[in-house]
């Protein structure tokens, strides 16, 4: 079956009840018949070159890994997020500001307004909502000249942010083009999707030597998106399991067991052995992906115009 990283993306989910044509005994279920078999968790197997250090691109080094992957999109989406078009897509927001809906407002002496609505249901991985308190935190921390590593650009131009339960309006001192885009995920650019004020405000004010460092941003991470980290294993996989709560539906994939695989000619033995389903990120040479294209007859061997190799099952 030829999967895709897209049909991760949750989705609602429509839950079908199957009905009886009897009534079962008072006893409970009939002895005669066969115990239910529990399913199979629905899991795809994905490597990556790298493992990461961290999940957020202010704290990650690694040259390709979870983050920058593309996998930071299952983990902690924005309020909204890129497609391969460039174009935006409310997430856990529940709308893009623009002029038509009113949520963007250009004044007369140049400054703007953006008003940031959040979707409803909306919450972190410990069950938190996300709130218009989390958004104006994050400001503050890609705001703060003593964390350069969470600088962006445009956030200089920010004059003030009014939080309320379910948005975050945004004053800014001049025109700035991407004011719409400033809580989404821009592939290998944002720094400045949504942080937890709950869980990183204290450490924020009292610890900011340290804020980099905390486990916060790896093993004990908590984030928006529809898979949350299930299990750590340090120099072998993590395995990222279905958030319940995501706003948008829980996800139809269960499982996402990402695998550190640094050698090529390793993930391109995995990928004919059938033991992995797709690399993610581009490590593997046009010779290799012409090997892979020959024997890989479970799967599919695509190459990008921009030269990137996209493999799948």
């Amino acid at each position: 079956m030829r999967r895709s990283l897209r049909a991760l993306l949750a989705v609602p989910v429509i839950f079908v009840i199957a009905c009886g044509q009897g009534t079962a005994p008072a006893g409970g279920r009939d002895a005669g018949a066969p115990a239910p078999v529990a399913a199979s968790p629905k899991r795809l197997t994905i490597s990556v070159v790298s493992e990461p250090t961290g999940f957020n691109l202010a704290v990650e080094t690694q040259r390709i890994s979870l983050t920058q992957a593309g996998l930071a999109y299952f983990l902690f989406p924005g309020l909204t997020v890129h497609d391969d078009q460039g174009s935006l897509h409310a997430t856990l927001g529940e709308t893009i500001p623009s002029i038509e809906n009113g949520l963007w407002k250009v004044f007369p002496d140049g400054r703007m307004e953006t008003t940031h609505p959040i979707r409803a249901g909306a919450a972190w991985h410990d069950g938190t909502p996300l709130t218009g308190e989390d958004l104006a935190f994050t400001v503050s921390v890609v705001s703060d000249k003593e964390l350069p590593e969470f600088r962006q650009a445009g956030v200089d131009l920010i004059e003030r942010v009014e939080a309320g339960p379910r948005s975050a309006t945004v004053t800014w001192k001049q025109p700035f083009v991407d004011a719409a885009a400033l809580f989404s995920m821009i592939g290998n650019l944002s720094r400045s999707n949504p942080l937890p004020k709950h869980l990183l405000e204290q450490d924020y004010l009292t610890n900011k030597a340290g804020f980099t460092q905390l486990r916060y941003w790896n093993e004990d991470f908590v984030g928006l998106g529809p898979y949350r980290i299930k299990e750590w294993v340090r120099g072998s996989h993590l395995m990222l399991g279905a958030f319940d709560g995501y706003a948008l539906g829980r996800p139809k994939i269960d499982e996402i067991d990402v695998r550190f695989i640094p050698d090529p000619n390793t993930m391109v033995a995995n990928l004919l052995s059938g033991t992995l389903d797709m690399p993610q990120g581009s490590i593997v040479g046009l010779d290799q992906s012409a090997t892979v294209q020959q024997q890989w007859q479970a799967g599919k061997v695509t190459i990008a115009a921009d030269g990137w190799v996209v493999a799948y099952a």
